[in-house]
């Protein structure tokens, strides 16, 4: 893991034969919620917004003296260079007591921390609030700048849509409207 600020993170995704259940692409989708736990028993919450491939073999088209396969038996301990890597941009965090807090981490997150698919109810759990639904992170999302952010926001409210159908009309305009400004804004 690194990071490019105190909100976005990069990490790396594992790869089979690096740990015994290696994630598939849906583990790291775009707009799939992540935890980072944390020592203390708390953790971190955030969202995949990018995905990086890394191939330094990518333009080497020069001749080959051996194939990948043949490098296994010849090279074993030749590691593989190619990765994933993902963009994760933190939108809250979670106490070891299961109180959530929206918005900005206070924490930095450290090298070497392990990041978590949240279930369905870990989704819902991190949106529940007494009142209803709460999303306060997304004026926090929208104001990142990556150009991904409104495409990131508008699958997110469509997921809430989903988890609460009770709150789907109020969170439907408040998606229709993340649409026209993403529409407006394209348009300059």
């Amino acid at each position: 893991m690194k990071s490019n600020s105190h909100v976005e993170y990069v990490a790396q995704v594992d790869r089979p034969g690096e740990v015994d259940v290696a994630p598939e692409p849906g583990d790291y989708a775009f707009g799939t919620f992540v935890a980072v736990p944390r020592s203390a028993g708390d953790s971190a919450i955030g969202v995949v917004f990018d995905a990086t491939l890394v191939n330094p073999e990518f333009g080497a088209l020069g001749p080959r003296l051996t194939t990948s396969t043949e490098l296994q038996t010849l090279a074993p301990d030749q590691l593989p260079e190619t990765a994933t890597l993902i963009g994760v941009l933190l939108l809250g965090s979670r106490s070891a007591g299961g109180e959530v807090t929206q918005g900005v981490v206070a924490h930095a997150l450290s090298v070497g921390d392990a990041v978590h698919r949240l279930v369905d109810a870990e989704f819902e759990a991190f949106h529940s609030a007494d009142d209803g639904l709460r999303a306060a992170y997304l004026p926090l999302l929208l104001a990142h700048g990556h150009p991904l952010t409104s495409e990131l926001a508008l699958a997110i409210t469509q997921r809430l849509v989903e988890a609460f159908p009770a709150h789907a009309g109020a969170v439907a305009v408040l998606r229709d409207s993340i649409a026209w400004r993403t529409r407006i804004e394209a348009a300059g």
